[in-house]
């Protein structure tokens, strides 16, 4: 399982067109779940650097 961050998202914090995130984790309907807390938690974290990124800007 990987996240996949959007080509914005990917542009802004790595410069690179994509950006994956390996999980290390089977494809499962519990993973998928763990994933999507995971995802929810990475959002968060972006949101919050994207906004302290265009405060400085």
């Amino acid at each position: 399982m990987r996240l996949q961050f959007s080509t914005k998202v990917s542009q802004v914090f790595s410069g690179k067109r994509q950006v994956y995130k390996g999980l290390g984790r089977a494809d499962t309907s519990e993973n998928r779940q763990w994933a999507e807390g995971i995802g929810q938690q990475y959002q968060l974290i972006l949101i919050a650097q994207m906004q302290d990124y265009l405060t400085l800007a």
